[in-house]
């Protein structure tokens, strides 16, 4: 009896010892990180903005996320299969609990994926889905109607957190408590409190079905303008500047000591161009010789202050496995490109242009667009910019018959290489060129069609190949994503591949 008790007591301490262990494991204390504003809502998957994301990344947890390599990494689902005809996707979920100690079960998931299916932000992405399924509390079976390799990746991108049922159900999921007030998820850290305009407070969820979060608390400050953020961070009032620290204060953020983390990112700046009948950018010869007279470095160098890269490809290249390399933009040559516009059959007027071109464009474009007209004029190009408000760019560009010959855009192109279709696809929901290639179509269509990722990059490179033949749009610079910490922070969401998603802030840990 002695002995039973005595390996009892033993075991209880080591116990203990590794409690104890786990515990100084952890740094705590508390992390205070830059917002720019309140979000917007609590609801991520209908009523979405950058605020909302920031926060709602460490409240709330998906089936799958990625981090900023693109990699797919297990969330509430551990593992998943895809059967042989990628038509069914199957999901084993975790067994934790809701923040407010509520079960979590595949009912939420369903009721979920259901919602943002027929209203959410991300609804599009689902449409493909016809059967969703919960054989039991911790399985998810979804069927499609044809393989689409880009589900796993949209379910794990924004728009797409799993919702509590329970407190959801039977309101309306823009208004309830759960949306504007008191949201409640599964993820690292736990909704406390929001002092509008001033600060959010989250605190460590120490039944966390992951590794539990390093830091106690987590507040972000809410400062709306970037310089007075980037004041506080200096004078030590922020620990965490994040990803959207002004360009232009980088590189002396970098030489004073501080932690700049820099990645690539699925996004770039590029022109689109008018290919209908009558415009001077539908002839070939014309959007080649933009392609050789546009200065791309100078756009990097003086509009985007050097943040990013100049891109090559006709795809992200931050989504490597799709990217092809070898099919990329012509380097400047302002002679090539004076060359191709007299081949093109036009002459010089009496202000030594070949042609003016119409370009309507957003404000927030407003220093590519400068950068761009000064390097036209070179060649022989005049560019009229006309700086519109947002939508009444967006109303000029949809227009049946739109008067414009080139403008400039930007934005995420992921998560997944099939996103592109979006793009330059004949019937792609920001593709306003005109542009209509049945073999680019071909190609998008084969690379959802399986989830053999070899055979994927096969259509996609071709694909590329095509987009640098036929010029619908001239690629300007590659961005990247960059985060800006204190010099004692460490295990950042820039920092480790595989560590967590972006926005994922409770791996960071506090040394001092």
């Amino acid at each position: 009896m002695k002995r039973i008790l005595s390996l009892v007591l033993a075991a209880m301490l080591l116990m203990g010892l590794a409690t104890a262990s786990a515990e100084e494991a952890r740094c705590g204390g508390t992390l205070i990180a830059w917002l720019g504003g309140d979000p917007s809502s609590y609801n991520p998957d209908m009523a979405m903005d950058d605020y909302t994301a920031m926060v709602m990344e460490n409240v709330m947890s998906r089936l799958l996320k990625f981090d900023y390599c693109g990699n797919l990494l297990p969330d509430l689902a551990t593992s998943w299969d895809v059967s042989k005809d990628g038509l069914t996707y199957t999901f084993h979920l975790v067994d934790t609990k809701w923040h407010d100690g509520a079960d979590f079960t595949a009912d939420d998931v369903i009721w979920t994926l259901q919602k943002v299916q027929a209203e959410g932000i991300m609804g599009y992405s689902l449409m493909g889905v016809t059967a969703m399924e919960a054989p039991d509390p911790r399985t998810v079976v979804l069927t499609l109607g044809a393989p689409d390799a880009s589900l796993l990746y949209n379910l794990a991108y924004f728009g797409t957190y799993i919702l509590p049922k329970h407190l959801y159900e039977g309101q309306d999921w823009l208004t309830c408590e759960a949306a504007t007030t008191s949201p409640v998820g599964t993820g690292p850290y736990k909704f406390v409190e929001h002092q509008r305009s001033v600060s959010i407070t989250l605190e460590a969820n120490m039944d966390y079905f992951g590794s539990v979060a390093q830091t106690d608390r987590l507040i972000y400050s809410i400062i709306p303008d970037p310089n007075t953020a980037v004041q506080a961070f200096l004078n030590g009032e922020l620990d965490y500047l994040g990803a959207a620290a002004p360009a232009s204060e980088l590189d002396n953020l970098r030489a004073q000591g501080y932690v700049v983390n820099e990645q690539p990112y699925a996004s770039r700046y590029y022109i689109a161009f008018n290919l209908r009948e009558g415009r001077a950018t539908a002839d070939l010869k014309v959007r080649q010789a933009i392609a050789y007279g546009a200065d791309r470095q100078a756009i990097l160098d003086k509009a985007l202050a050097g943040c990013g890269s100049i891109a090559e490809g006709f795809a992200p290249i931050a989504i490597a496995w799709a990217y092809n390399g070898e099919d990329v933009v012509p380097d400047r040559d302002v002679d090539k490109a004076i060359a191709l516009l007299e081949e093109a059959g036009l002459t010089r007027d009496a202000d030594g242009y070949f042609l003016t071109l119409n370009f309507p464009n957003m404000t927030e474009f407003g220093d590519v667009a400068s950068v761009f007209k000064d390097s036209m004029k070179d060649i022989g190009i005049n560019i009229v910019i006309n700086n519109m408000e947002p939508a009444a760019w967006q109303s000029a560009i949809l227009a049946p018959d739109p008067d414009f010959d080139l403008t400039v855009l930007s934005g995420y192109h992921g998560p997944d290489a099939s996103a592109m279709a979006m793009r330059v696809g004949s019937t792609g929901a920001i593709q306003f060129m005109g542009y209509n290639n049945p073999e680019v179509d071909k190609y998008l269509a084969e690379g959802v069609a399986t989830t053999d990722q070899e055979t994927r990059a096969a259509a996609y490179k071709a694909m590329q190949k095509l987009l640098s033949q036929d010029l619908p749009i001239l690629p300007l610079c590659e961005a990247v994503i960059t985060e800006v910490a204190q010099s004692y922070l460490s295990d950042l969401p820039l920092s480790t591949p595989g560590l967590g998603s972006v926005g994922d802030l409770s791996h960071a840990k506090i040394s001092q």
